[in-house]
């Protein structure tokens, strides 16, 4: 599940449906589960599974085990790993992009990748 690509009823309801006792869930961005969805997995997975563990860029949906940020530094580490050698994207460029999408990392190299692909 994404932004672009989110869990719906139908969707939350057949994941359910498919739950053992002895299953985990592992779910990643939950806060982009619509509220009603999110009160329906929570609690069925405390009974009909043996344990949730989601990402979420919202606090508070369940108790925080590790919390993880983003910084400049590991967009351009990230982005320095995927370019061909001898490519670089000047700083001013990476920095806006981080500025731009307040740290998500995702939607910064999916605007690097389009940006490419345009040449």
């Amino acid at each position: 599940m994404n932004d672009t690509s989110r869990l719906d009823g139908p969707g939350c309801r057949h994941l359910l449906s498919e739950l053992m006792r002895d299953q985990i869930v592992l779910l990643d961005g939950a806060d982009l589960i619509r509220r009603f969805d999110w009160s329906l997995l929570k609690r069925h997975t405390i009974t009909h599974a043996y344990g949730l563990v989601i990402t979420s860029h919202k606090r508070g949906l369940l108790p925080t085990l590790i919390e993880c940020s983003t910084t400049p530094t590991l967009l351009k580490e990230i982005v320095a790993d995927l370019l061909p050698q001898n490519h670089t994207i000047p700083g001013e460029f990476r920095d806006r992009f981080y500025e731009r999408h307040k740290g998500n990392l995702r939607a910064c190299l999916r605007e690097l990748y389009d940006l490419y692909a345009q040449d």
